[in-house]
């Protein structure tokens, strides 16, 4: 399955997502080494490197939080990573245990919980859909 495929495929659980998130700035699924899925709210020219970025953000977090714990073999660790930049919240989930590991970010001025819970219910579609 090529990645428009899987955009097409993952459509339905990532716009039910986008629709419940208030205020959503932007919102992608890329692959861990950086390939988008499917996007909203990113200019065309910019896709590529904000899955890009995502993909990097996500592995140092998994690295930093693979070297801050015990008895925890490394890599596959992190499940989600937030950042807030000037009341722009910013979370990121890894969605694995599937066919093609992914990762979801998403950016919203709103709340982080409402973040949370939406881009948790929304990995489990995806896993789902993956099945």
């Amino acid at each position: 399955m090529d990645f428009s495929e899987l955009g097409v495929l993952l459509r339905p659980a990532f716009r039910k997502m986008i629709s419940r998130i208030p205020q959503l700035r932007n919102a992608l699924i890329c692959t861990p080494d950086g390939f988008n899925v499917c996007s909203v709210g990113v200019a065309e020219n910019l896709v590529g490197r904000m899955a890009a970025l995502t993909s990097s953000v996500n592995s140092i977090g998994d690295a930093l939080a693979s070297d801050f714990s015990w008895d925890v073999p490394a890599g596959g660790l992190l499940d989600i990573i937030t950042m807030e930049a000037q009341g722009l919240q910013i979370a990121s989930i890894t969605i694995a245990d599937t066919r093609q590991p992914l990762i979801l970010m998403v950016s919203a001025r709103t709340s982080l919980g409402v973040i949370l819970v939406n881009i948790k219910a929304a990995a489990a579609e995806i896993r789902e859909l993956l099945a």
